[in-house]
C-alpha cells in the first residue's frame, strides 16, 4: 500500500464512506477505450463501477446524482490543463476523493495536481494493482503517488505545510534562465554573454540545476525544460 510521502501533507479528506455498501468510483476519461479499460478494471477488482463518462460535463452532472466515494480522472492524452479538471470536483456535496491518472510526467503537473485537491496522482503506465491500492489509500486519508512519481516530490524540506514541493521548485531563476538557454542551444560561452555571467558562474548554474533534476547531460536538460514550461517547444 503506498503512503502519504513526508513532506506532501495536504488538507485532510472526507470521512470514510460507510461500509455497508461497495465503494462506489467513477472513471472519467477522454478517451473511449482508456475509460473501457478502467471500468473493467474496477469491476474486477469488486467495486461498484458507475459508468464511465468523456465529458467533464457529464462526468459531474452523474457525480451530483450517485455520490460516488472516488473519482478517477484520466488527463492524459495531452489534457491542456490537469490540475484544472480537479478543480471542479470539489464543488460537489460531499467532494468525492480524485485520482488522477496522466501520461506527461512532468513535475509541475504533479504539484499542481495536488494543490488542486487529487488524492492521488498515478501514470497510465501504472499496472492495475496500483490504481486498487491507491483507492484503498485515499480512502484512508491518504495521499497516493505512482512508485515511478515518487521520486520527483521533494521530501525533507522546510515548505509551507499543505504545498508538495518537486524537483523543479529547488532550482534558483538563474538555474532556470540557464535552463532555458540549454534548451535553446546555447553553449556555455554564449550563454554567459547573454545573462552577463562568467563561464565559470555558468558551469556552477549547470552543475547545480543537473544535480537538483538528476539529469546527466544537455539533451535531457532541454527535454526537461519544454516540459516543464521553462522553454519554448
Amino acid at each position: 500500500m503506498m503512503q502519504q510521502p513526508e513532506g506532501t501533507a495536504l488538507p485532510a479528506s472526507t470521512p470514510t464512506p460507510r461500509t455497508h455498501r461497495p465503494i462506489a468510483v467513477l472513471p472519467v476519461a477522454r478517451q473511449r477505450l482508456v475509460g473501457a479499460a478502467l471500468r473493467e478494471g474496477l469491476i474486477r477488482a469488486g467495486f461498484d463501477c458507475l459508468p464511465e463518462s468523456q465529458t467533464p460535463e457529464a462526468a459531474l452532472e452523474l457525480a451530483r446524482l450517485a455520490a460516488p466515494d472516488v473519482v478517477v480522472l484520466d488527463v492524459s492524452a495531452s489534457h491542456p490543463d490537469p490540475a484544472a479538471a480537479v478543480l471542479p470536483w470539489s464543488t460537489l456535496d460531499p467532494p468525492p476523493r480524485i485520482i488522477v491518472i496522466d501520461d506527461t510526467r512532468s513535475d509541475r503537473s504533479l504539484r499542481r495536481c495536488l494543490l488542486a485537491g487529487a488524492r492521488a496522482y498515478l501514470l497510465l503506465s501504472d499496472p492495475e494493482s496500483t490504481l486498487v491500492e491507491a483507492i484503498g489509500s485515499v480512502l484512508k486519508g491518504q495521499i497516493a503517488i505512482s512508485p515511478e512519481a515518487r521520486p520527483r516530490l521533494v521530501t525533507g524540506e522546510s515548505h509551507p505545510p499543505g504545498y508538495p514541493l518537486t524537483r523543479g521548485d529547488l532550482l534558483s531563476p538563474r538555474e532556470r534562465q540557464v535552463m532555458a538557454q540549454i534548451a535553446e542551444g546555447r553553449s556555455k560561452r554564449q550563454i554567459a554573454e547573454i545573462l552577463r555571467l562568467s563561464v565559470k558562474t555558468v558551469e556552477k548554474h549547470s552543475t547545480s540545476l543537473m544535480r537538483k533534476l538528476d539529469l546527466h547531460n544537455r539533451v535531457e536538460v532541454a527535454r526537461y525544460a519544454v516540459r516543464e514550461g521553462i522553454a519554448d517547444r
